[in-house]
């Protein structure tokens, strides 16, 4: 489904340029360029991401380039959570204390 989706991806939304060349090699340049923005983006805005979960940017470059499979979360808390605890997710300060509490692992599959 990834590559599907890679592929509609690049055909639809890839500018070509007739002069430069093949235009699969423009859309995997451009696509590429893009993720590669993306990644950026995403280290910028999460760059305060609890252990365990420090190499998600890069994993979803990876996921969107279609080198992994899939990605799994587990979530091993170390100490008692509660679900009310989870409303503290749209709070700045508190979310990242529950996130450290809750001890993430984001993995590729």
């Amino acid at each position: 489904m990834a590559e599907r989706s890679i592929a509609l991806y690049q055909r639809y939304n890839t500018p070509l340029n007739p002069t430069e060349g093949s235009a699969e090699k423009q859309r995997k340049a451009h696509y590429e360029k893009a993720i590669e923005q993306t990644e950026k983006d995403c280290s910028r805005e999460f760059k305060d991401l609890p252990k365990g979960m420090e190499d998600s940017c890069e994993l979803l470059r990876k996921a969107l380039l279609g080198d992994v499979s899939g990605v799994e979360l587990k979530v091993e808390p170390k100490d008692r959570v509660r679900l009310t605890d989870l409303g503290d997710l749209q709070n700045g300060r508190r979310s990242k204390r529950l996130l450290d509490r809750l001890n993430p692992q984001l993995d590729s599959i």
